[in-house]
């Protein structure tokens, strides 16, 4: 994965995709961008203090941004402590300020069948990732292992190797967003 380590930088002149996985402690997000046939991981923001927090960061790193939402599909489900039935995605379309069209999810891919597409589009296509600022990200690609029936091993949520949270909103993204760019070799 030393391959796509780098240093991209924001373009403000093109979307910014966030990605999002929704754990108590910590939540993760990764701020991408995908232009000119390259994606670049600006950053994965890992912290405590749930989507609120992860919210309130984004609008101070990065303020004036056209923001497109994706994430894991347990945001959609309405929490039980509001009486509202709110959801993350509520949260997170109420804090940035986005329309319905700016929130794009789709169920969970399947953890055996995503990690073909994640390791296609790694071998395949053109990936940045900042290299101190969405470090969370290179060390789940470098740790999280796969089990025999191809799951990720998430068995130890305090063992930081199979958290996957940062792995995960890459997939998600992934899922999403690039996988028209998967390589299928031609089997003839």
């Amino acid at each position: 994965y030393d391959d796509h380590v780098g240093r991209p930088v924001l373009n403000t002149d093109y979307e910014v995709y966030l990605s999002f996985d929704f754990n108590r402690n910590p939540a993760c997000c990764s701020v991408i961008q995908h232009y000119n046939g390259k994606a670049r991981v600006l950053e994965t923001i890992k912290r405590k203090g749930g989507t609120d927090g992860l919210c309130e960061y984004i609008l101070v790193n990065y303020p004036g941004c056209l923001f497109i939402v994706t994430g894991d599909y347990s945001g959609t489900t309405a929490a039980s402590m509001f009486d509202e039935k709110i959801t993350n995605y509520t949260i997170i379309q109420n804090k940035l300020g986005l329309s319905d069209g700016q929130i794009q999810i789709m169920p969970n891919p399947r953890l055996k069948d995503n990690s073909v597409v994640v390791n296609s589009i790694l071998a395949h296509y053109p990936v940045e990732v900042h290299e101190t600022k969405a470090a969370g990200l290179i060390y789940d690609f470098k740790n999280v292992k796969r089990l025999a029936d191809g799951t990720i091993d998430k068995r130890d949520r305090e063992d930081e190797a199979q958290q996957a949270d940062a792995l995960d909103t890459f997939r998600y993204f992934c899922n999403k967003f690039l996988k028209e760019y998967v390589f299928i070799p031609d089997l003839k």
